[in-house]
């Protein structure tokens, strides 16, 4: 149970952050930022939700991804590469023993 959200942000924090927003609307992008962490002062906390969302926004079609993405100042390509690691991690830890196979 605790694993997928470790190995999220385990990607996360060897990335580069996927909050991007234009300068004129840092403050407002802040602000989002905020929301999303639903106030635990955790960047960590924040890049799992932020996560999460776009995984939750991925289930109800390409539209409401989008849509996600624009009104919290998201990278398509940032989380996607940071899905991708997770994948990675999850493979290296199976194959070492530390985690079973799916199936």
């Amino acid at each position: 149970r605790c694993v997928d959200p470790c190995l999220t942000i385990a990607a996360s924090m060897a990335f580069r952050s996927p909050f991007a927003a234009p300068f004129d609307k840092r403050e407002e992008a802040d602000a989002l930022k905020r929301k999303i962490s639903n106030q635990n002062y955790s960047d960590h906390l924040t890049l799992l939700a932020a996560y999460n969302g776009w995984t939750n926004s991925l289930k109800r079609g390409k539209a409401e991804m989008r849509d996600y993405l624009r009104k919290h100042f998201l990278s398509y390509n940032t989380l996607s590469m940071i899905r991708q690691m997770k994948r990675q991690f999850r493979d290296l830890l199976t194959s070492i023993g530390f985690l079973k196979r799916a199936g």
